[in-house]
């Protein structure tokens, strides 16, 4: 890549708490940038609300880099997709692909014809275009309810079904990290419980 027009596939995602549609997602937005023949990035907003979004900003981060450790997941907190092209423009990309879902492209189309209208003068790209990947926000996906009351139940068997992660171990690590972000403590006899799954 180093002769050729620098090239980023992104997505802006809440993330919280970490689902498996994200995970479809994510794995959408890494074949784009494979056929595109581009780097891929996450960011990740920083909301945070303990009766739907427990995780805090810095866990989540961590968590997306274990289950996607070859991709660049941004460690930092951002804000909007200003703040996302103007990072990536001045870390010398040129061509950026945004992923997105069917049903949000008003506001990116908008902000789209923004760049694409010269809005920024500091900021001259040589494309900007938006893909959709997937049909639904995997951040308003159904399964988040079903993830969250999984947590409050204590039923990780319900629990691993919809939750994002590549191996019992990092559905296990979610879970425990999602019942402390919420407050719950684990017994002695749910850790034995556990164990036996594995």
């Amino acid at each position: 890549m180093n002769n050729q027009t620098k090239k980023a596939v992104f997505c802006f995602i809440n993330g919280n708490p970490p689902n498996i549609q994200h995970e479809k997602f994510i794995n959408s937005l890494i074949n784009v940038a494979s056929n595109k023949k581009a780097y891929p990035f996450v960011f990740l907003s920083s909301e945070q609300d303990i009766t739907s979004q427990p995780l805090n900003f810095t866990d989540k981060v961590n968590y997306f880099k274990k289950v996607f450790p070859y991709i660049y997941i941004y460690e930092n907190k951002i804000n909007n997709y200003l703040d996302i092209v103007s990072y990536l423009y001045y870390k010398n990309f040129q061509e950026l692909y945004v992923c997105t879902w069917i049903g949000n492209n008003e506001d990116l189309y908008s902000f789209q014809n923004f760049i694409n209208s010269n809005g920024l003068e500091q900021i001259k790209l040589e494309k900007f275009e938006i893909i959709p990947v997937i049909n639904t926000n995997p951040d308003k996906d159904p399964v988040n309810d079903t993830l969250f009351n999984s947590v409050i139940d204590n039923n990780y068997v319900e629990f691993k079904k919809v939750a994002m992660g590549n191996t019992e171990g990092d559905c296990s690590y979610l879970f425990r990290l999602l019942k402390k972000s919420v407050g719950i403590q684990e017994s002695s006899k749910f850790k034995l419980q556990l164990k036996k799954l594995f």
